[in-house]
């Protein structure tokens, strides 16, 4: 198991683009847009006129939302690496973005009708306390995975263990269980409200 990392790691990261320099390419090019393409179709569900997104990085799928949601929701992604939001700014100049650790920071919620949440939650050992931060009946799409890595503080071995670590916070509406890299990487992207 990983341990949970402090803001610097990820500047890091997004600075030097992680494993297979991930962090730098288009969105269509990186081994997540098979995970996204699933989000972005429970999105459309969904039809949000106003979308957060927590821990959004380098804004990757900030960039798809605006160029596959027609018209483009209100969007605010929020990620503690300043790297990250730069990087989100730079690339997504018309949406916005702010620097906001979600595990100690209070999460604006107030002005939106979807939270999305990608590869954030098992990087945190706070994760329940963020999802109870978020006001009841949003509809919440969110991903975890079932590999480990250095800064995966959990990980799920299938549906029914995010069921079970989830239930009490989350209705279960979908859960999709998409391929990532090698055939043995996933990434379960779950579409719930928040209860």
């Amino acid at each position: 198991m990983g341990k949970e990392q402090l803001s610097h790691f990820y500047d890091n990261l997004f600075t030097n683009g992680g494993a297979e320099q991930a962090y730098h390419k288009h969105y269509q090019n990186c081994f997540y847009y098979p995970a996204w393409i699933a989000a972005m179709d429970l999105l459309r569900q969904i039809c949000p006129q106003s979308i957060l997104e927590l821990g959004c990085g380098p804004g990757q799928f900030a960039a798809m939302i605006h160029d596959h949601l027609n018209p483009t929701p209100d969007y605010l992604g929020l990620d503690f690496s300043a790297k990250g939001i730069e990087i989100s700014r730079n690339n997504c100049p018309k949406l916005s973005f702010e620097i906001v650790d979600i595990v100690k920071d209070a999460i604006p919620t107030k002005d939106f009708d979807c939270v999305v949440c990608l590869e954030t939650l098992e990087h945190i050992h706070a994760d329940l306390t963020v999802l109870k931060k978020l006001p009841l009946g949003i509809p919440l799409i969110f991903s975890v995975p079932n590999f480990n890595s250095a800064s995966h503080v959990r990980w799920f071995t299938d549906e029914q263990a995010i069921r079970k670590r989830y239930e009490g916070l989350v209705e279960f509406k979908d859960i999709k269980t998409i391929q990532i890299g090698t055939h043995t990487n996933l990434l379960f992207i779950v579409k719930g409200i928040r209860i």
